[in-house]
């Protein structure tokens, strides 16, 4: 019998199975091509669904160097 869906498992529990499965690791790989792109400019940088982009959001950036 096959094993049932972790789908009441915690969060934790999903991600682990999923990973440990393989079945997230194209997904995994696309989001670390995206961090290593010129569109990322800082951390955190939010991409929302709609199409915005903020870089540190609720940051405010000001340059104090000589």
């Amino acid at each position: 019998m096959p094993e049932e869906p972790l789908f009441h498992a915690a969060p934790e529990d999903r991600l682990d199975a999923a990973l440990r499965q393989g079945t997230h690791r194209e997904r995994v790989h696309d989001q670390f091509e995206l961090s290593a792109s010129p569109s990322v400019q800082g951390s955190p940088h939010l991409f929302l669904a709609d199409g915005r982009n903020l870089r540190n959001p609720g940051i405010r950036f000001r340059w104090s160097a000589p």
